[in-house]
């Protein structure tokens, strides 16, 4: 067994590494901004509302772009960006709570 949580695996990083992933924790702060609870959100994982916001309006750029039936969101510049900026304050915010 890889861990000892009720839902299973924990990290892998962790278990073979002894080391918190970079996003480990981004699952509980969704299951935590979900019920509300915007500091707990923080707390599992700095960047885990800043994602959470990104894929809804994401989302809500892929519904629009489906109803007007216009180019798709994924091929637009600022999609590639927007998504690169995301994931690069996500591996630092997690990588970050390494030095804490």
């Amino acid at each position: 067994m890889l861990g000892d949580h009720a839902l299973g695996a924990t990290c892998w990083s962790r278990h073979l590494l002894d080391l918190s992933c970079p996003f480990c924790g981004m699952t509980r702060s969704f299951v935590a901004l979900g019920h509300g609870d915007v500091a707990a959100s923080f707390g599992f994982h700095p960047a885990g509302p800043l994602l959470m916001l990104w894929l809804a309006v994401t989302l809500g750029l892929i519904v629009r772009s489906a109803a007007q039936r216009s180019a798709p969101v994924f091929g637009h510049p600022a999609f590639g960006r927007s998504l690169t900026a995301v994931a690069a304050i996500c591996l630092v915010a997690g990588t970050a709570r390494w030095l804490v």
